[in-house]
């Protein structure tokens, strides 16, 4: 079975549907040869998702124990690329942007190394997580063509998983 939907430039995204549930349906997409949900979410329906629902039940004090028990793994991940990024920078006043910041791992490692950082992170909890752990400078919004231009300039930009 196909299925198609017009995306609001005109563009047709139509191709063999993968899986349905619910609302959502999922196509191997002829026009742009990604697998992806049609009709896509709108700004406005991922801005909410991601700052109500995303980590829904997951936020509880194991989730967050689980989340602490990978931060050793993560900053040797982490310090792995500061490292080639710091290799082609400057080494005084060194800024990072982390999109989808989350816990604030990432930021964290960065702040130590000495790394101006902010983050922007939708989730309301993981950004209150990020800044009394951390206190790092978390800007709790959805990142979109409405707001992108509201955070300036970074030697790096990072985004991981988002």
């Amino acid at each position: 079975m196909q299925k198609d939907w017009k995306d609001k430039e005109g563009n047709i995204h139509k191709g063999k549907v993968l899986a349905e549930k619910s609302e959502f349906t999922v196509i191997a997409c002829e026009f742009c040869e990604f697998n992806h949900v049609i009709e896509i979410p709108n700004d406005k329906f991922l801005e909410e998702y991601y700052k109500n629902q995303y980590l829904g039940k997951r936020v509880s004090d194991a989730f967050f124990k689980k989340m602490e028990s990978e931060f050793e793994w993560n900053e040797i991940f982490h310090n792995e690329k500061y490292d080639i990024v710091e290799s082609s920078l400057p080494m005084h006043g060194r800024t990072v942007l982390d999109i989808g910041s989350g816990l604030g791992c990432f930021l964290n490692t960065g702040q130590k190394r000495g790394w101006q950082c902010k983050g922007i992170e939708p989730s309301t909890d993981s950004a209150n997580y990020a800044r009394n752990q951390f206190n790092l400078d978390i800007k709790e919004v959805y990142l979109s063509r409405d707001t992108f231009q509201n955070f300036g300039t970074y030697d790096f930009i990072h985004s991981q998983e988002v």
